[in-house]
C-alpha cells in the first residue's frame, strides 16, 4: 500500500460510511480504532493487513478522528488473539466474504495454470492475480506464504503440462536429434576433436555468444542455423501456449 495520501484520497477511500459506523457501537479505545482500520483496509485491498506497519500513519489518524479515538492508542491494538480473529470474522460476514479453504487453494492453483500462466510468469503479477481472483469470488485470500506455495505449485504443474504437450508433438527423429545436442561435440574423421571446445555439449555451443562481428562469426552463425534446421521441429511447435520463461 502506498504511504502518501492526499486529503481527497483519504475522503474517497477511508471515510467510514454511516452503516459502517454502526458496526462500531459496542467498541472502545484501541479495539474501536483497530476494527475501523481492518474494515477500511479490507474494503480497499480485498484482504486484511498482516502487520500494523502496512497502514500509513496518515490513514490511522484519519480513521481515529472519525471514530473519536486518539491515534496514540493505535500501538495498543493487539494483532494476535481472539479479539482480532473475532473482528476479522465479523468483517468477513458483513461484507459477504469467507475464509479460503484447501479446496479454494487447489482451485486457485488450477485457475492460475490454465488462465494466467500462459500469459506470463512474472511473480508479482501472479500474486496480484490471486488477490484479484479471491476478491471477485468473495474469498479472504490465503496468507502471503500460502500464496507463494500456491503459485509455485501452479507453475510446476504448468511447466510439466507444457513440456508433455511439446514432447508429444515431436517426431521420434526430432527427439533423437534434440537429445544428441546434450552430448559432447563429436570427434572429427581423423580422430581429433572438432574446433569447438572439447567436452562441451553441442547445445552449449549453440547458445554461445557469437562474439564481435566478423566473417568467422557470421559463418559460425550460419552453421548454427543449419544445425537447428536439421532438427526437424514442426511449425508452430509452441502455439498451444507460452512456455516457461
Amino acid at each position: 500500500m502506498k504511504r502518501d495520501w492526499t486529503a481527497d484520497e483519504l475522503i474517497e477511500h477511508w471515510t467510514l460510511l454511516p452503516s459502517e459506523k454502526q458496526w462500531l457501537a459496542n467498541k472502545t479505545g484501541p479495539t474501536r480504532l483497530g476494527f475501523a482500520v481492518l474494515l477500511k483496509f479490507f474494503r480497499h485491498e480485498g484482504r486484511f493487513p498482516q502487520q500494523p506497519q502496512e497502514i500509513p500513519d496518515i490513514v490511522v489518524a484519519f480513521l481515529a478522528h472519525q471514530v473519536g479515538v486518539e491515534p496514540a492508542v493505535w500501538p495498543q491494538y493487539r494483532w494476535q488473539g481472539r479479539t482480532i480473529e473475532y473482528q476479522r470474522a465479523q468483517i468477513r460476514k458483513r461484507l459477504g466474504f469467507r475464509e479460503a479453504t484447501v479446496e479454494d487453494a487447489e482451485a486457485l492453483s488450477d485457475w492460475l495454470r490454465d488462465h494466467v500462466l500462459p500469459q506470463g510468469q512474472n511473480p508479482d503479477r501472479l500474486h496480484e492475480a490471486v488477490q484479484d481472483r479471491c476478491r471477485a469470488l468473495h474469498i479472504d485470500p490465503p496468507t502471503p506464504e500460502r500464496i507463494d506455495r500456491l503459485v509455485r505449485s501452479a507453475l510446476h504443474a504448468f511447466e510439466e503440462r507444457f513440456c508433455a504437450a511439446t514432447l508429444k508433438r515431436l517426431s521420434p527423429r526430432a527427439r533423437e536429434r534434440l537429445e544428441a545436442l546434450l552430448l559432447p561435440n563429436p570427434t572429427s574423421a581423423d580422430g581429433t576433436q572438432s574446433d569447438q571446445e572439447p567436452g562441451r555439449a553441442v547445445l552449449t555451443e549453440l547458445q554461445a555468444d557469437p562474439g564481435p562481428a566478423s566473417l568467422a562469426s557470421v559463418l559460425e552463425g550460419i552453421a548454427k542455423l543449419d544445425r537447428i534446421r536439421v532438427l526437424g521441429l514442426p511449425p508452430g511447435l509452441f502455439d498451444s501456449g507460452r512456455g516457461p520463461g
